[in-house]
């Protein structure tokens, strides 16, 4: 029996409940799977208290595979160490299988596709920031003139 764990980091408990349905159609085709922890964190809380105690979890070696719906979800818990994260899971033989992406850390394909995803989304929030800053500074001088 592979013990799993689910993790989550959400907005609302709407999308707490998508994602259980998501894990449910997923799981079914694994007997041999069981749930046996739950961890969720809110994106207002901006800690991650249950990823800790996931950490936790995986120390003890309680857990086969950790199930997390998306890459950026994990991106946000980890505070953009997940090459450190996914190490350290490998370390234990725990799998962690992204659902949304449809990949797991089980194979260096998997592994592989995380690093390249990780970097697009940093790449991303890098471009909005800039934007950002860009749009501030034109609204600044703009102001400074009136």
């Amino acid at each position: 029996m592979k013990k799993v764990v689910t993790y989550g980091l959400y907005n609302n408990e709407k999308s707490i409940k998508d994602f259980e349905k998501q894990i449910q159609e997923y799981i079914k085709d694994y007997g041999e799977w069981k749930i046996v922890k739950k961890f969720i964190d809110y994106t207002k809380n901006k800690q991650c208290i249950s990823f800790e105690k996931l950490l936790n979890e995986a120390l003890e070696e309680n857990i086969d595979i950790i199930l997390i719906k998306n890459v950026r979800q994990f991106c946000q818990a980890t505070n953009y160490k997940v090459d450190f994260f996914i190490k350290f899971f490998n370390q234990k033989q725990i799998e962690v299988i992204f659902l949304d992406e449809k990949i797991s850390t089980a194979d260096a394909v998997g592994r592989t596709q995380i690093q390249i995803i990780v970097f697009m989304i940093q790449s991303e929030n890098e471009m909005r920031s800039k934007a950002k800053r860009e749009n501030l500074s034109r609204s600044y001088n703009r102001k400074k003139r009136i």
